[in-house]
C-alpha cells in the first residue's frame, strides 16, 4: 500500500488545492499530481474532482476515505511498535556488582541512567564474584565488577579483565567497639572476638574462618551471613566485628559510623576490576553503565 500517496491525497482534499498541499508537503505540484494519479490507477477509480469550492473527493473517494484514515492509523501504530521494540532493545542492560561494592556502585549507576531516560530496562545483579563471572561467560550479564580473588579466572580465554583499583581488606566494627579504640590488638583477642563472616567475601572469609578454628567455642561466637550489607548493619548495635573491602566502607568510616580494628598480621590486598567477554560488544546502555562504574570506583579511590 502506498501510504505516502494516501496521505498526500487527504492533504489535497483537506486544503482543497493541489498547489497549497504541494507547498505544505514541500514537494512540487507535478510530483503531487503524479502521486495521486498513480493511486487512482491502482484503484482503477477517480478519487478526487475539481469543484467550485475546490478539490473534493468523488463518491468513490468518499466511500474509501474512512478506510484511508484507518490505513494511516495502522501504519502509525506499526511504526510506534517498531520504535518501542528498537528502543527496548537499545536501552537494556544487565550487569553484575560484587556485593562488597553494591552500596557505592548501584546508586550512582541508577541515578545517572535515570537522569538520561526513564524508558530503560536495567538489571543489576549482586553476588559473589565467582557467581557473576559465570553469568558473564554464559551471556546473562554484559559485564561484572568484582574482586580478582582467583587469578586463574582472568586468564579464561572467553574473558577479559580490566583492573580498576587495588583494594585493601580490613576488619571493621562499630566506632566505639573496645578493639577499635586500641592502637594494637593481640592475635588472641582478634581470634576470641565475635565475628560476622560474610559469604560474599568468598575465599577471604574461608581463610578467616580457618584462622578462628572449627571448635564449638568458635561456632558460638561466629555468625555467617549472605549479605555484606546486613553484616554492616548488625555491627552498629553489637560487639561483632567483620571483614570488609576498604573502598566499600570508606565513606562510613570517614563519617564516623564504622571503625577500623588494627588487626595483627592481617594484611591482604585484592585487585578490583571488570570482567567481560572477549567476543561481545556492550550495548549502548551497558557502555554508559560501565563508564559510571569506572567513575564511581575512581571517586571511591580519591576519598580513600
Amino acid at each position: 500500500m502506498e501510504f505516502r500517496a494516501i496521505r498526500r491525497l487527504l492533504m489535497v482534499v483537506e486544503l482543497g488545492s493541489v498547489s497549497d498541499a504541494a507547498k505544505k508537503l514541500n514537494i512540487s505540484q507535478p510530483a503531487l499530481t503524479r502521486s495521486i494519479q498513480q493511486l487512482e490507477y491502482a484503484y482503477n477509480a477517480k478519487l478526487i474532482e475539481r469543484t467550485a469550492q475546490g478539490i473534493k473527493l468523488t463518491r468513490v473517494g468518499q466511500m474509501l476515505e474512512p478506510t484511508f484514515h484507518e490505513i494511516l492509523k495502522t501504519r502509525d501504530r506499526i511504526h510506534a511498535e517498531i520504535s518501542r521494540f528498537q528502543s527496548a532493545k537499545r536501552w537494556h542492560t544487565s550487569f553484575g556488582v560484587c556485593v562488597s561494592f553494591e552500596n557505592i556502585i548501584t546508586p550512582a549507576v541508577l541515578a545517572h541512567l535515570h537522569a538520561r531516560s526513564s524508558a530503560m530496562d536495567v538489571h543489576i545483579h549482586s553476588g559473589l564474584t565467582t557467581e557473576l563471572v559465570e553469568k558473564v561467560v554464559g551471556g546473562e550479564l554484559e559485564f561484572a565488577l568484582g574482586l580478582q580473588i582467583e587469578a586463574g579466572k582472568a586468564q579464561d580465554p572467553e574473558l577479559r579483565f580490566e583492573k580498576l583499583a587495588t583494594d585493601r581488606l580490613i576488619v571493621i566494627a562499630r566506632p566505639d567497639h573496645p578493639l577499635v579504640k586500641r592502637s594494637t590488638v593481640s592475635a588472641q583477642e582478634f581470634i576470641d572476638a565475635s565475628w560476622i563472616l560474610p559469604r560474599s567475601m568468598g575465599s577471604v572469609t574461608e581463610g578467616v574462618a580457618g584462622l578462628l578454628g572449627s571448635g564449638e567455642t568458635a561456632a558460638q561466637r561466629t555468625v555467617t551471613l549472605n549479605s555484606h550489607g546486613v553484616a554492616r548493619e548488625i555491627l552498629q548495635d553489637s560487639d561483632f566485628i567483620t571483614i570488609s573491602s576498604e573502598l566499600s566502607v570508606r565513606k562510613e568510616i570517614n563519617a564516623g559510623r564504622l571503625g577500623v580494628i588494627h588487626a595483627p598480621n592481617f594484611k591482604s590486598d585484592a585487585t578490583v576490576g571488570i570482567y567481560s567477554r572477549n567476543d561481545a560488544e556492550l550495548s549502548e546502555l551497558g557502555a554508559q553503565a560501565l563508564s559510571v562504574v569506572r567513575e564511581s570506583m575512581k571517586a571511591a579511590l580519591e576519598t580513600a
